[in-house]
């Protein structure tokens, strides 16, 4: 399955709950890796592009640095659909980069797309950086993200977006290594 990542398109969903169970294991990340940069590659669909950073949230440890990139790269592209860069910020907090959880912090303080906001604080959330005042501001400049917050602020653990029923641990950056 993992020679062919390019022609399951149509089964992403499938395609990722069955990645979910092995991508820790290092041949199944570098195969996802060198999938990813595949010279000439003409570009995912977004709705894959979504499934595979999913399950790429699904890693045990810090996530490979060619993932964290890839990510970083949907993340701070304006023109990259709201839901994918969403995903993409919880990728790029999981390699806990100082500079990348800055931003986090900018877009929930300070963006004016709550859906871009809702995915910063759930990406600093994952990382356990989700402040007071990132919370407080976010709620002022975007009320309907109370309900966002209250979910948020008391969990040990995030839904994972691949299998129901699976939660993933919050993860600070001294768990990861």
């Amino acid at each position: 399955m993992l020679k062919r990542l390019e022609q399951l398109t149509e089964v992403s969903k499938d395609s990722a709950y069955y990645l979910r169970s092995f991508i820790s294991e290092r041949h199944v990340q570098s195969a996802v890796t060198e999938y990813l940069g595949k010279p000439g590659e003409p570009g995912l669909e977004k709705y894959q592009e979504a499934w595979l950073i999913a399950v790429m949230l699904e890693v045990l440890h810090k996530p490979p640095h060619e993932w964290v990139a890839y990510a970083r790269e949907i993340a701070w592209d304006a023109n990259q659909p709201r839901f994918l860069r969403s995903l993409a910020f919880n990728l790029v907090a999981l390699g806990h980069d100082p500079d990348d959880i800055a931003k986090l912090v900018e877009v929930a303080e300070t963006n004016y797309d709550g859906g871009l906001v809702r995915g910063a604080l759930v990406a600093l959330r994952r990382i356990d950086r989700l402040s007071r005042r990132s919370q407080t501001t976010a709620v002022s400049r975007h009320p309907a993200l109370q309900g966002t917050i209250d979910y948020l602020a008391p969990r040990d653990s995030l839904p994972s977006l691949v299998q129901e029923g699976l939660w993933n641990q919050i993860r600070p950056a001294s768990a990861t290594l």
